[in-house]
């Protein structure tokens, strides 16, 4: 019987070194870092634009969620303005994008902004939806950095005419 016990207590404290001595958990994926590119500018000022995509192309390679949010007169990247581009590119705005979207991010577009200047989201060959309030809200909420590239206004709320120096607020 006390060997039978022996046996026992040796048997338990190998298994335990077996518990031990294995390999440790896997560690958890790293938590993704959530982006909101917020463009609302004049699709002629093109550098203002072009910056805002270049940055968006930036944190797409990053382990990231990336939204890039059309508003005001920006959402017209989706329309005529698409085959716009910088002066220091010849890449068209639209393919920019579509170069976005390929890396995983996403295009939201104000829906009101789209009806106002007449865009058809269906005509372009970059997939973009419009969102709601409350999609636009948790797009926010979500965000752990909002960056925005918006015309520059004044005290009481309008754009200053002819400015060029298209701002990014963090």
């Amino acid at each position: 019987m006390k060997s039978l016990l022996t046996l026992f207590a040796l048997l338990a404290s190998i298994g335990v070194g077996i518990v031990c001595s294995s390999p440790t958990a896997p560690e958890p994926p790293e938590v993704e870092a959530r982006f909101l590119v917020w463009l609302d500018c004049d699709p002629d000022d093109t550098e203002a634009v072009s910056e805002s995509l270049r940055l968006a192309r930036g944190l797409c390679s990053r382990k990231s969620r990336l939204t890039v949010f059309l508003d005001g007169e920006a959402v017209q990247l989706m329309g005529t303005a698409s085959q716009e581009h910088a002066a220091d590119s010849d890449v068209p705005f639209e393919q920019q994008l579509s170069q976005i979207t390929q890396a995983g991010g996403e295009i939201r577009t104000c829906p009101h902004c789209v009806d106002r200047f007449a865009v058809d989201l269906s005509a372009s060959r970059t997939p973009a939806r419009s969102v709601t309030r409350s999609e636009l809200e948790q797009l926010k909420f979500e965000a752990d950095q909002i960056f925005q590239f918006r015309k520059p206004v004044d005290d009481a709320g309008d754009s200053f005419p002819d400015t060029d120096d298209g701002q990014l607020t963090i």
